[in-house]
This record gives C-alpha cells, sequence and structure tokens, in this order.
C-alpha cells in the first residue's frame, strides 16, 4: 500500500472511531471504502476492535473481507493476547459462511488456538461439516479435543461415520465408550442397537447406563432381554434406566424374561421386575403375579397386587376370587384390593361372602368393592350387615347410595337420625346419590322429607364422657387386642403371629423382668409399661418383636420420628410414633386409619408410600418407606436457593405425585419444604401424604383446643377462612414452595402465625424477581398465578401447573 493509500485508510479508520456521530448513509460510505481496500484492511480493522465506537462496524467489515484466502490472517488472530480481538473474530468466523470450515478442524490437534475457541466457531458450522473430518482427527487428539470432537458430532449428520462410531464402543477408554454409545442413541439401526446391547454388559457402569439410555432413545424391542438381564446390575442408576426403558418400549415379549427375574435371590431385581410387570403384563403372567403375593418381602407383593389390578379384565377377576378363600389373610387382603381396583360384578358372590371374613380388613374392603361392583345382590347382605356390625355402619351407608337401590332407602333414613356423626352424613349422602339414581315416586317422597328434616349442627357436639354403644363397639373392633393380633391396618407387612415367632427375632430392649399379667393380651401385645417414653427410644430398642430401632431422626407434630430395622424382611423402615394427644382421642384415630386407608391406594414414585399403621400398646405408630435424603427445607438451609432449572426439574416431580394423589381424593394440605424428600440424584418424594388431612377437622380448621392445623407460611386463603378444600390448595402452597426455592425466602413473613396468616388473606405477593433478580418474567408468573389468592385464578389442575414447569424448562433449554 503506497503512503497515499496509507494515509487515506488512516482517515476511513479515524472516521470509523467516531461512528457515533456519523449518519447511517455515511457510516455505510465509509464500511464500503475500507472493505474495499481488501485484505489490506483486516490488521487496521482487527485494531479497531479494542476502540468501543469502531468495534461494530469493524465487525461488519471483517465479516465481508473473510474468505479462504484471508482465513489464515483470522485463525492467527485467534490466538492474539488481546481477548477483544480474539473475540470478534471468532464472532465473525462464527457467523460467517464465506470460507471453508473444514480447514478449522486440523486446528484441534494444535496448541494454539484454544480448544474452546475452536468449537465455539465449530459448532456454528457443524451441521454442514462432514463427521468424517472429525472421526480422521479423533486418534490425534488429547482428552479435551476429543471431547469438542464429541460435542460437535452431536450437531453433525453422522450417519456417514457409524461403524466408526461402532468401532469406538470397544475403546479401550470407558469415557470415549461412553460418549460413543450416547451419539449412537441417534440411529436406530440394527448394526448399532446389538452394538449398544453388547455394551449392556461393559465392566464400567456409566457405559452401561449410556447404553441403555441409548437404547430406550431408540426404543429398541429387539434388546428387550438384555435389558431385563439389566434388572440385576449392580449400580442403581443402570437399574433405574433399565425400568424405565422396559416400561417405555412397552413389549408384551419382556414378560417371560420378567418372571424368571421375580425368583432372583435380589430382592432389588425382583422389585425392578414387579414395577416393569405393572406397565407391561399381558394375562398369561396373571399365575406367575398370583404366586408373587406369597413373596416374602412386602414391596414385591404390594407390586405384584398393583400389577394385577392393572392388568385387569375377567382372568385377573377370576384368579383373584379363589384367593378370597385363602387361609392366609395377607393373601385374602390383597385379593380384595385388587377386586377394589378392577370392579366386576362377577366377584359379587365372593365378596357378598367375604363380608362374614374373620379379618376386618377383607370384610371392610368387601363393602367398597361391591360398592364399585354394582350389582344388586350385594343390597341384602348390606342392610342384613347394617344390623348385626354397627363399625361398619358408614361403610354400608356409602355402598348403599352408590348402588341406587330402593330397598336401601328405609335403613337409610333411619341412619340419619344417628347418635355418630360420620354415619349420618355418609346416610345423607347415600340419600342424595338414590334420588340421583332415579328412585319411584314414593321413595322420592320419603327421601326428601327426610333431607328436609336433617340437622347438621354447625359445630361438633360436645363429646360424651362414655362412648355410645355403636361406638364403642366400633372401638373394640378396630383397637382391641384380644380381638386381633397386633398388626398393621394396611395388610402388607405383618407382624409375625405370636404362635410363630421369626428365629431371628431379638428381645425386646426394655423388657421388663418382672413377670407379665396372663390373657391374650399380654401375649400378643406390649403392654403401656414397656415403653415410657415413646419420644425417646434408644438404638436397638425392639417393638412388637419385629422393629430394631436404628435412631432418631426427628420429631414434629405427630410425634417421634425414628429409623428402623424390619427384621422379618430385612429391610431399614420410617417409624412415625404418634404423640400421646392424637393417640388417646379415639375419634381422631377412627378418622385417621380410614385417610390412611385412602392415603394407601396412591402408589407412586414420587410418594412416599405408607406400609402400617400399628397399635404399640400404649400408642400408635405409622410405618412407611425409607428413602435416603434431605427434605428441602433442610436442603434451603445448607446450600441457599436452588438454580432455577433444578427447582423446576424437582417440582415436576413434586407435581406427578400430588396428581396421582388427587386422582384417588387425597389432598395433602401441609405440603412445605420440609414434606418433600430428595435423593443423591435429585429424585423427589411427597411424605405424610394425606396425614394432615386425617387430623383436619370435619368442619372446623381449629382443633377444640384453638391450635391451627398446617403450617401458617403454607396455608392456602380458603384452609384460613374454613371454606372448602380441594386439590387447589396443594397447588397454592406449591406455589410458595417454588418462591422459597427459588428466592431462599417465604414470601410471608411476620412477628407471630395469626399475622402470617392475614398476610395470606390480605398481603400482597412481594415480587419475586426482587428476592431472586435472575429469574425470568414468565418463571415469576408462573408463580405468582399458582399463589392466586382467588381459587379459580390458580390452574385448574396440578397437571396444568406441571405443563406449566415444563414448558418453562424446555424454554430453558432444560427439557431433558
Amino acid at each position: 500500500m503506497n503512503l497515499v493509500s496509507q494515509l487515506k485508510a488512516e482517515r476511513r479508520v479515524q472516521k470509523l472511531r467516531t461512528a457515533n456521530r456519523l449518519d447511517a448513509e455515511d457510516l455505510r460510505r465509509v464500511e464500503d471504502e475500507l472493505a474495499a481496500m481488501g485484505p489490506a484492511a483486516i490488521g487496521p480493522m482487527l485494531r479497531c476492535l479494542s476502540h468501543g465506537e469502531a468495534r461494530k462496524p469493524a465487525l461488519r467489515i471483517l465479516e465481508r473481507l473473510v474468505g479462504n484466502e484471508t482465513l489464515d490472517t483470522y485463525v492467527e488472530a485467534l490466538s492474539s493476547p488481546n481477548p477483544v480481538i480474539a473475540s470478534g473474530v471468532t464472532q465473525v468466523l462464527a457467523k460467517s459462511r464465506s470460507f471453508d470450515a473444514t480447514r478449522l478442524i486440523a486446528l484441534l490437534t494444535a496448541p494454539r488456538p484454544a480448544k474452546p475457541t475452536l468449537e465455539a466457531i465449530l459448532r456454528e458450522h457443524a451441521p454442514r461439516l462432514p463427521a468424517r473430518g472429525f472421526v480422521q482427527i479423533f486418534p490425534k487428539l488429547e482428552k479435551d479435543g476429543q471431547a469438542v470432537v464429541f460435542r460437535l458430532l452431536e450437531k453433525t449428520d453422522n450417519v456417514s461415520v457409524l461403524p466408526d462410531l461402532v468401532r469406538l464402543l470397544e475403546h479401550e477408554d470407558w469415557w470415549v465408550r461412553t460418549n460413543a454409545a450416547r451419539l449412537l442413541g441417534r440411529h436406530a439401526q440394527p448394526p448399532v442397537i446389538q452394538a449398544l446391547t453388547g455394551r449392556l454388559q461393559d465392566p464400567h457402569k456409566n457405559v452401561r447406563y449410556e447404553a441403555v439410555c441409548a437404547l430406550h432413545a431408540l426404543k429398541a424391542t429387539d434388546a428387550v432381554p438384555a435389558l431385563v438381564a439389566c434388572l440385576r446390575d449392580a449400580d442403581y442408576r443402570v437399574q433405574a434406566a433399565a425400568i424405565d426403558t422396559l416400561i417405555e418400549v412397552a413389549d408384551a415379549s419382556a414378560v417371560r424374561h420378567l418372571l424368571e427375574i421375580l425368583t432372583d435371590e435380589s430382592e432389588y431385581a425382583r422389585r425392578g421386575a414387579v414395577e416393569v410387570l405393572n406397565e407391561v403384563a399381558t394375562p398369561e403372567a396373571i399365575q406367575d403375579l398370583l404366586r408373587s403375593l406369597r413373596d416374602q418381602d412386602w414391596w414385591v407383593r404390594v407390586r405384584a397386587a398393583d400389577a394385577l389390578g392393572a392388568l385387569g379384565g375377567d382372568k385377573v377377576v377370576d384368579a383373584v376370587i379363589g384367593l378370597l378363600g385363602d387361609s392366609d389373610d395377607l393373601i385374602r387382603r390383597h385379593a380384595v384390593e385388587i377386586l377394589n381396583a378392577v370392579p366386576s360384578r362377577r366377584a359379587a358372590e365372593a365378596l357378598v361372602t367375604a363380608l362374614d371374613d374373620p379379618d376386618w380388613w377383607v370384610r371392610e374392603r368387601s363393602i367398597d368393592a361391591l360398592a364399585k361392583a354394582g350389582d344388586p345382590c350385594a343390597v341384602e347382605p348390606l342392610l342384613r350387615l347394617l344390623d348385626s356390625d354397627p363399625g361398619t355402619l358408614s361403610l354400608c351407608a356409602r355402598a348403599l347410595g352408590a348402588l341406587g337401590d330402593g330397598r336401601a332407602v328405609k335403613p337409610l333414613i333411619e341412619l340419619v337420625e344417628s347418635e355418630r356423626e360420620e354415619v349420618r352424613h355418609e346416610a345423607v349422602d347415600a340419600l342424595r346419590n338414590l334420588i340421583a339414581s332415579g328412585l319411584p315416586e314414593a321413595e322420592r317422597g320419603l327421601v326428601q322429607a327426610a333431607l328436609s328434616r336433617m340437622h347438621r349442627p354447625a359445630t361438633p357436639s360436645p363429646r360424651p364422657s362414655a362412648p355410645a354403644p355403636a361406638a364403642a363397639a366400633g372401638h373394640q373392633r378396630m383397637w382391641d387386642g384380644e380381638a386381633r393380633q397386633p398388626t398393621a391396618c394396611f395388610g402388607v407387612a405383618i407382624p409375625p403371629r405370636a404362635e410363630s415367632p421369626h428365629p431371628t427375632r431379638p428381645a425386646a430392649a426394655s423388657t421388663p423382668s418382672s413377670p407379665q399379667p396372663a390373657g391374650p393380651r399380654a401375649a400378643t401385645l406390649p403392654g403401656p409399661a414397656l415403653f415410657t417414653d415413646f419420644a425417646n427410644l434408644g438404638p436397638g430398642t425392639a417393638l412388637l418383636g419385629r422393629y430394631h430401632v436404628k435412631k432418631k431422626i426427628g420429631k414434629g407434630g405427630f410425634g417421634a420420628v425414628y429409623l428402623v430395622e424390619d427384621v422379618i424382611i430385612h429391610d431399614d423402615v420410617i417409624l412415625k410414633i404418634l404423640n400421646p394427644q392424637l393417640s388417646s382421642d379415639a375419634n381422631a384415630l377412627e378418622r385417621f386409619i380410614r385417610e390412611l386407608k385412602l392415603t394407601r391406594r396412591i402408589t407412586h414414585k414420587n410418594v412416599i408410600r405408607l406400609h402400617d399403621f400399628m397399635d404399640l400398646g400404649g400408642t400408635h405408630a405409622v410405618s412407611m418407606e425409607y428413602f435416603p435424603s434431605r427434605d428441602l427445607g433442610q436442603a434451603l438451609a445448607e446450600d441457599g436457593p436452588l438454580e432455577v432449572r433444578r427447582a423446576l426439574r424437582i417440582m415436576v416431580q413434586v407435581c406427578a405425585g400430588l396428581t396421582a394423589a388427587h386422582a384417588e381424593g387425597v389432598v395433602h394440605r401441609d405440603l412445605k419444604p420440609a414434606n418433600i424428600l430428595v435423593g443423591l440424584q435429585d429424585d423427589a418424594k411427597i411424605v405424610d401424604f394425606g396425614l394432615a388431612s386425617c387430623l383436619q377437622m370435619a368442619e372446623s380448621r381449629l382443633t377444640k383446643s384453638g391450635l391451627l392445623i398446617g403450617t401458617p407460611e403454607y396455608m392456602a386463603p380458603e384452609q384460613i377462612s374454613g371454606d372448602s378444600v380441594d386439590g387447589r390448595a396443594d397447588i397454592y402452597a406449591l406455589g410458595i414452595v417454588m418462591y422459597e426455592l427459588l428466592s431462599g425466602v417465604k414470601p410471608f413473613v411476620a412477628d407471630s402465625p395469626v399475622k402470617v396468616l392475614f398476610l395470606h388473606l390480605e398481603g400482597d405477593i412481594p415480587p419475586l424477581r426482587d428476592a431472586a433478580p435472575g429469574i425470568s418474567e414468565s418463571v415469576e408468573q408462573l408463580v405468582v398465578t399458582a399463589m392466586r389468592r382467588d381459587v379459580e385464578a390458580r390452574p385448574a389442575s396440578v397437571e396444568q401447573l406441571q405443563q406449566r414447569i415444563v414448558e418453562e424448562l424446555e424454554a430453558l433449554g432444560a427439557s431433558g
């Protein structure tokens, strides 16, 4: 460039440095003149990148000048010690399509430019680059370069290099095999599926996991037998991924392989097999599932029963009917639960016979099953039961209302005058159902007259000093130790019968040396004197000859919480021992057990499973699934607010668990971070489901002692006001939980619980983005919508809220 040209170029560069003072036409003219200089302008433009006003026009000029002839100059600039120049050139090369980007691939083997810089450029060109170039250079790269190649191959059409990727599955480095497996999950070709199936036996767990995930993405039915074998994998992630994959593939051919796993010595393998069978089993597997009802592991029994209930159909019903006459009360309990899940008139006759079953659980659940079956033949037996068993009045009334038969009108009218409030309510509801079912005119008139005379007190009447005979009979039937073994009411993990003690059962740690009173109660149930302080049991304490206390892990409004070992099934469970006030309230216990019966029906991976409700002799306890985890309240206290994607992923799981519960008609009423457990892989489970609603008074939000039920910071306005509560109260609580997870603070705080309640009723929601400035407007709106004071303004269901959360995750690029 001669001196005149240099002077002209310098003047133009000077103008470019005052770009903000030029109008658009003058600036465009200057850019055109500099671009016309060709490669000679590249150096001055690179220097202009460090000048604030000149940077944008310089970038535009550099983009016009880039090409195959000038590429080397740009590549050299990528290694500039000035990061402003390097970043500007990176931006130009990533955007431009005026050069052959394949020339940059070879630079991955060189020490400079830096790998992240090259990756940023190549990522934008990858869809148009040949995958072969990346594969050819792969052996020459160090691990950081290989990582770049794998990430870039994800952006390419890598069908042409499938044989190369398959060969990488045999690479000596497990890390390479892992990444190759992940890439192959996009290509449903027989050689690929065969190669991935072979990696299910890889010595490294990460390779096995990625191979399972790839087969999941490919929905590879050919791999089903090998995937079933993965249920025996020693790594939990591989096992869980195999379960999800088999459920997603949903291939009936898996059943014959799964049935073999049902007899595996590994408890975890058996559990996984039943989990899959619950989704994919065919009627041909019914007999094998029936045999699984006798498995020594309670979890296998429960999931086998769930699988049979999910299968449904006449073959299941016919097979299960035969179990109602089994000598084992556990089998009969499972059978009646399956018949509740698969209502059928085919079972009506057997269920009528079961109304006389010696086990109270079978009798009561048979009533429910008859109501669902809808067979009129059940009406007369239920009417006879009204006279013979006062403890079943409520259940019979509800069933008769569901059957819609006019023969029940007069007996139900009599129950409207019952001294027991629960019976009155059920009788009234049943009569309303009868009217809706289309009664003849005369009987309709009787019902309407009875309903017009009906009086429901606004507040509960004072409790009598002694229970009425009917109530006493019911209480004796449910709790009397002489009438029944000390047992759980859910029929899943029943303590061994007194005449057949477990051979490894240890003696109770605190058994007194003095002789115990004779009689059946002393023989089967530890008396109150055995444990004077259930709130402070020490390690090694034995309960019911079955549970060994390992440690106390907390306490709450319900009482003390212990981690215990169930020595019958050799597994850890959680035991919540109720406080004396609750345990001594017969009415509360009756509500408690009925609510827990409902809650027991919730079978979802995001809800802690309840096992048993038992009489300890002096108090009562609930046992439930043990889930190694910490609660979200603890996580917030220890780690502070959660990252947005993590918080939303956890909330998706919580919504899934709530949806399953609401489908069963169970509302939590006390959702809060402390009731959401999170495991090591951020698996979430809701705990204490239904326990809050067990204690909720039927018509009042306050207990007789004036203590509020629930946690003030998370209570929905309708709970506070005493209005009717449905699943949308849980949605409100979820909104508050999300607010706290994202910001680390609760939206409503005050110096007293009463003031907090008023804030729910009258206060404005503090802007979430003030407390968490990085939150997007759409995420804030999601949280605020869930927290609307007006019930109708909230999402109509937890399912709708879950969908909104998923959409936010997808917008954040986190849908996977």
